[in-house]
């Protein structure tokens, strides 16, 4: 050992392994860098959803949802060239296994009928949504009462013609503008959680790091040492009174 050689150990505070997560967890830097992150992709979000919104269909011409992908693909990753929670492998992959998932959506803003379904509806679709489970229900245990089922298969009929009602009542309630802001705040939200995702695994990977660590340098060589001339004096003790020594 080299007098300029420097040993680093756990801190008093890792008691034990199962120590480490809730340090990491409640780590002020590892919240600080992480809600940096979250700011710039938010700030990056508001500066590019006016480009997003142009996807949607004016005068019947579609916008490029290629061109976009690629632009924006090349944004992100220069917005984030200078942090260092994630490689710009894992900036750019995320990002591109985000558009590609939403690419129908970005390809038609608006689309009444696709945010109809996603979006729930208050009022009697939920009503009508429980109404059809119970009706479900009561037919998966009374299948062998062929009359009562035949009533229970028309009244479900009813009701599935009354929720295609209330979706068609609701398509028409919802404009072009405000199905395009809804559906922009769906990708906004999707987007967030996707990378939010991203830096939780991140989180996973140094604490797993860590334990890793911890279980091979906490316990140092010397007291390693130590618990075995412990064990092997006790040992001799036992093999004394047993009359081998």
């Amino acid at each position: 050992m080299n007098a300029t050689d420097v040993y680093a150990d756990f801190s008093p505070a890792v008691t034990d392994r199962r120590a480490l997560a809730e340090l990491v967890k409640t780590d002020p830097g590892i919240a600080a860098a992480q809600a940096t992150f979250q700011t710039t992709l938010e700030a990056w979000w508001q500066k590019n959803a006016p480009s997003i919104e142009q996807l949607a269909p004016q005068n019947g011409q579609k916008g490029n949802v290629y061109e976009l992908r690629r632009t924006l693909l090349a944004d992100i990753a220069e917005t984030f060239a200078g942090q260092s929670l994630l490689t710009d492998h894992q900036v750019r992959g995320e990002f591109a296994r985000y558009v590609d998932d939403l690419k129908a959506e970005l390809k038609e803003l608006n689309a009444q009928a696709k945010l109809a379904k996603k979006e729930k509806q208050p009022g009697d679709w939920e009503t009508c949504k429980a109404a059809a489970a119970a009706i479900e229900a009561r037919l998966a245990r009374h299948k062998g009462l062929e009359d009562e089922a035949k009533q229970l298969k028309s009244d479900l009929r009813a009701t599935e013609k009354k929720q295609e009602e209330l979706v068609a009542a609701a398509r028409a309630k919802i404009d072009r503008d405000e199905a395009r802001r809804v559906i922009l705040d769906r990708l906004h939200r999707l987007l967030i959680e996707t990378y939010a995702g991203y830096l939780r695994a991140d989180q996973r990977a140094c604490l797993a790091a860590l334990e890793n660590l911890h279980a091979k340098y906490a316990v140092t060589a010397q007291a390693i040492e130590s618990q075995r001339d412990a064990a092997a004096a006790k040992l001799k003790g036992f093999l004394k009174e047993l009359g081998y020594e």
